[in-house]
């Protein structure tokens, strides 16, 4: 199947082959991925990177049932880091992963550090849906503030939340250092 849309700005992925979607990319300005698609976009880079096409043009991007994982993040950050025009990032975050898999997460996030610079330089707003206050997430968050230099907003949506909990969580999140001095959290 190869798909041919030059005006297309709008695109949904819900399982399907990313590489054949290599000739409308360039003019996809709102795009929305799944975690399955985001790892199979991981994959791909790792395999054939040089004829790998990113969205140039790609301005908002959201991130249903973001997982936890080494393999959704690596995902994550080639679509970020190859998107210069990307402001806006709304994420869904799923996160039921055991305490394994968050240190092997932080510890590919730690060797990451200039991806991650290069990822969220241009966002400007965050959005958190389904946010449940794990440690993960709250690194995400840290990460996010930390490494966001045009950062205006982050809104968190708490999900399963007790109101202390949320407080507590508000408080954290507030504290963390941040990249701009605009960022604000909501």
């Amino acid at each position: 199947m190869r798909l041919v849309a030059p005006k297309l700005e709008n695109l949904t992925i819900d399982d399907i082959d990313i590489e054949n979607l290599n000739p409308i990319v360039t003019s996809i300005k709102h795009l929305s991925l799944d975690r399955s698609s985001l790892e199979i976009l991981a994959e791909l880079f790792h395999v054939a990177a040089d004829r790998l096409v990113l969205p140039q043009n790609l301005q908002t991007l959201k991130i249903c049932a973001l997982g936890i994982s080494v393999e959704q993040f690596s995902g994550a950050l080639v679509l970020l880091r190859g998107s210069p025009n990307l402001y806006e990032l709304d994420l869904s975050v799923a996160v039921e992963v055991d305490e394994s898999r968050t240190t092997e997460l932080f510890s590919y996030l730690s060797k990451a550090e200039s991806h991650l610079n290069e990822a969220f330089r241009m966002i400007q707003k965050v959005r958190v849906r389904e946010f449940k206050g794990s440690r993960a997430e709250m690194y995400l968050i840290k990460l996010l503030l930390a490494y966001s230099p045009k950062r205006e907003k982050i809104v968190e949506q708490f999900k399963n939340c007790n109101s202390s909990d949320c407080i507590e969580h508000l408080k954290e999140l507030i504290s963390f250092p941040r990249a701009s001095t605009k960022a604000v959290i909501k």
